[in-house]
């Protein structure tokens, strides 16, 4: 038989023979079971030193290859930022990590946020205790020897929109706490939510205590079809009889106060209601304990089982203003205002205690 001889992949595909075969008639010729001649003598080179001549050549191809522009960029480095938890509430600690793939490190990494926050060889930026002062956009820069790449998040409280509270039982100890920070007293105010019951009694909707007062802003609903807005401990009635049915189940109520008049309104599905007087040239205190689910009797505390609320509460919002009819219908119909809120249901800062659960909406 032929003697084995190292393969050469650039020689024809093989073809079995033996030596008495006419495939593979000259011993001379025959190498790995083939009758492929060797290479000729006269090219100089043995054929160990071509195949290292070839590799070399093969060596070269990504170069030649990148010089023409038609290597892949695949391989190139990403980065992304990835926060935990995605979407914190206020007083969470947080940890936004930089990730980088696809290149060779190490990696020294900058973190920003309008100025300088961090720069160090730890991919891991820590916000110890999440606050309003902490949403934004972040971009990390990871830098290494052979380049750089930039990452981008923005960082955000809960969005809860198609979502709702579910308060499922009378109870003095569940409750939705809201935080609000607020820098001056307010002069004017608007409160929305939708809300879904089959509670007659009484119960509160949306508790604003201060230390000074506990019904500071109280939306509370007196019996059925029978609404109170307090301002500063004081309250006016409004009578929503024949406003309240819907097809849904589901019912939009919107406030508003202005210092400047006393002027205090109610909207109920987007249909208003007969205007009253209440509390002229009062300011509202800022720093609030503000509360859904529950009435305060004292501020951040003492509720009561009678007055709780029991059924399902979506879409808050609060601003610093009062509101025009034609935003509150169409908050009424779930369109969005772009004026900025101080309570935003897209972004919502809350902390649920108790028996209260937050789950997609029923419609």
């Amino acid at each position: 038989m032929c003697k084995r001889a190292d393969p050469d992949l650039s020689f024809p595909a093989p073809q079995l023979g033996f030596v008495d075969s006419p495939v593979c008639s000259d011993p001379r010729l025959c190498f790995l079971g083939t009758s492929a001649p060797r290479p000729r003598r006269g090219s100089g080179l043995s054929f160990g030193q071509q195949v290292k001549k070839m590799e070399r050549m093969l060596l070269w191809l990504p170069v030649l290859a990148g010089l023409l522009g038609i290597v892949s960029l695949a391989g190139l480095p990403e980065a992304r930022i990835r926060a935990h938890p995605s979407h914190p509430s206020p007083g969470a600690e947080v940890e936004l990590i930089c990730e980088v793939s696809g290149g060779p490190g190490p990696w020294e990494f900058l973190w920003e946020k309008e100025d300088v926050l961090q720069r160090s060889m730890d991919s891991v930026f820590f916000i110890p205790s999440f606050g309003k002062n902490d949403t934004g956009t972040y971009t990390c820069t990871a830098t290494s020897p052979t380049g750089r790449v930039i990452a981008e998040y923005h960082l955000e409280t809960t969005n809860l929109k198609w979502l709702a509270f579910i308060f499922p039982r009378k109870s003095k100890d569940s409750a939705v706490l809201v935080n609000m920070e607020l820098d001056e007293p307010l002069r004017n105010f608007s409160v929305c939510l939708r809300y879904f019951t089959e509670q007659i009694k009484s119960y509160a909707l949306f508790s604003y205590a201060t230390r000074g007062q506990d019904n500071d802003i109280l939306l509370y609903k007196h019996r059925l079809q029978n609404y109170r807005l307090y301002v500063g401990g004081e309250f006016v009635s409004f009578n929503a009889q024949g406003k309240e049915s819907t097809s849904r189940g589901w019912i939009h109520v919107c406030a508003s106060w202005e210092s400047s008049t006393g002027i205090a309104e109610l909207w109920v599905n987007g249909m208003p209601l007969p205007r009253k007087a209440l509390q002229a040239d009062y300011a509202v205190s800022p720093e609030a304990a503000v509360v859904l689910g529950q009435e305060q009797d004292s501020y951040g505390g003492r509720y009561n089982a009678s007055q709780a609320f029991v059924g399902e509460v979506t879409d808050v919002y609060m601003w610093d203003f009062r509101l025009a009819p034609d935003e509150v219908r169409s908050i009424s119909e779930g369109w969005d205002i772009h004026s900025p809120a101080l309570l935003d249901w897209r972004n919502f800062p809350y902390e649920m205690i108790g028996h209260v659960f937050l789950k997609p909406r029923l419609s």
